[in-house]
């Protein structure tokens, strides 16, 4: 589903044996091996989920603590619908700081696009993920485990279900809005 991409340069040489053909629409001046395949930017696709890619839900993974931790303290003081929504934003700043700094990295280069920016196109995405979250969160604390009978830490499963919920779709819509790679 997800490739990982190898720079040109990094690849060992029996990798670059290759028919007698040139790359002139990627501007190589070195022979394509048979079975390579090029991304637009010139780098070699091959099978397996991406460095960015794991660095995102490594990421994610933190931000989801943030967001039950959160939602547990929050429930002390609010009811737990809108617990959700708080701890939705405290894990969302999270994520992206930590996005920016080690996943979209090129992303922080880019002197036009500042922060605020991203943050905001963030911040738009996470909604559309906020509805998600609390729809599947509080669809299966109200509707689902009642009625299958399911109380053991009712409300801390069906929240950890709902968080998990939106992460490939958040990760294409971050990768090419929120910080525009």
């Amino acid at each position: 589903m997800f490739l990982r991409q190898t720079p040109v340069a990094k690849l060992s040489e029996p990798a670059k044996l290759t028919i007698n053909v040139f790359s002139t629409q990627l501007g190589r001046d070195r022979p394509l091996n048979v079975a390579d395949t090029y991304s637009p930017r010139g780098y070699m696709m091959t099978a397996g989920p991406s460095r960015q890619f794991v660095a995102f839900m490594l990421v994610g993974g933190i931000a989801a603590l943030v967001n039950l931790v959160a939602r547990i303290l929050f429930s002390y003081v609010v009811i737990y619908e809108i617990a959700i929504v708080l701890a939705f934003v405290a894990a969302m700043t999270c994520a992206f700081v930590l996005n920016r700094r080690y996943v979209f990295v090129n992303a922080s280069d880019n002197a036009s696009d500042n922060a605020s920016r991203q943050y905001t196109r963030l911040a738009i995405v996470n909604l559309l993920a906020l509805v998600q979250v609390w729809l599947i969160s509080v669809g299966l604390v109200r509707l689902v485990f009642p009625a299958i009978g399911f109380i053991w830490q009712a409300e801390t499963m069906a929240h950890a279900i709902g968080v998990v919920s939106p992460v490939i779709t958040s990760y294409f819509a971050h990768k090419y809005y929120s910080f525009r790679e």
